[in-house]
């Protein structure tokens, strides 16, 4: 599955999604390994950076487990559908945070794009 150019949401929270999705519906087990970061980033057609935020997306949800060096695991007790929707609201706001994070880079590449460009 691709993400969307058109989707106004960050790429990494659109590859978030598709992978809760699939953690949800049980795609990796309930302890499986994902996909490697350089394996996602060749599926989606993105960096390894933004498979690393969309991973700690994962990962601020408690979906997901990174073990060093081995790579990174679906929680065993992981949340269901519905604990997500009821998720801690500073969860949230932490998810937001990053998102902001990662979008407040790409401005500043854009605009030093910009400069460098003479536009």
């Amino acid at each position: 599955m691709n993400i969307s150019r058109n989707d106004p949401r960050v790429k990494a929270v659109q590859i978030a999604d598709v992978l809760r999705d699939e953690i949800l519906r049980g795609n990796y087990g309930t302890q499986g390994r994902l996909p490697s970061y350089k394996e996602l980033g060749s599926r989606f057609g993105v960096a390894v950076q933004t498979i690393q935020n969309a991973m700690a997306i994962l990962r601020k949800e408690g979906l997901t487990v990174s073990v060093h060096g081995r790579g990174v695991f679906v929680c065993a007790d992981r949340p269901d559908e519905q604990a997500l929707e009821d998720r801690d609201p500073l969860v949230e706001i932490g998810a937001i945070r990053d998102e902001m994070a990662v979008l407040s880079r790409r401005l500043d590449d854009l605009v030093a794009r910009i400069h460098m460009d003479g536009v």
